[in-house]
């Protein structure tokens, strides 16, 4: 199992554990932003390996779940070391947004067009259709 699966699973035992009910929507294409709904919260879950850097990074979906209200409070779960002996670091949506560093990146999109002038002898067959 991943380490992502596994932190999300060690979660849900936490939230069940603590009394609450939680729901796996991490597969849930509807609900992007989180893991789990429960009760009266959201929540993102990050897993970290042993040998991993003690930061996350969150995605548009978690920063949007973060930022705008989703009608619930939102808490991000990192669980460090869930394949064994894991650790649960709880922060509340306060806490994340008072610890965030911002970094700003720009997409920008290629056009097959474009790509195929520059190397003419790149087979384009396998990139997105140009726009």
């Amino acid at each position: 199992m991943s380490v992502e699966k596994e932190a999300v699973k060690y979660a849900m035992e936490f939230e069940t554990k603590a009394g609450r009910n939680p729901i796996n929507v991490s597969r849930d294409k509807m609900h992007k932003g989180y893991d789990i709904i429960c009760d009266d919260r959201v929540i993102e879950v990050k897993g970290r390996g042993k040998d991993k850097a003690p930061q996350v990074l969150l995605n548009e979906y978690n920063i949007m779940a973060v930022e705008n209200d989703v009608g619930k409070d939102y808490y991000l779960y990192v669980v460090m070391n869930p394949e064994n002996n894991p650790n649960l670091v709880v922060f509340t949506k306060t806490e994340v947004l008072s610890r965030k560093k911002e970094k700003r990146q720009w997409i920008v999109p290629l056009r097959t067009a474009d790509y195929s002038k520059k190397h003419p002898s790149v087979n384009t067959r396998h990139l997105p259709p140009s726009d």
